[in-house]
């Protein structure tokens, strides 16, 4: 899996991995996209840290 482009990211409320841009690093996040805003996973709360930048798929769950 690599990190892709913001644009390309899935606008169906699909759960993704989100990178956001906080000034002097990056912070990971569940997340979706909620039309205009992105969206927490864990609460649906909007992400207002940063700038949302790259998204990617999240990996399988493990199998049991």
């Amino acid at each position: 899996m690599n990190w892709q482009p913001i644009e390309t990211a899935p606008t169906d409320a699909t759960l993704v991995l989100v990178a956001v841009d906080v000034g002097n690093y990056f912070e990971l996040y569940t997340a979706f996209s909620g039309g205009h805003e992105w969206q927490h996973g864990y609460d649906g709360a909007i992400i207002s840290t940063g700038k949302v930048l790259f998204w990617m798929p999240l990996p399988e769950g493990p199998k049991e």
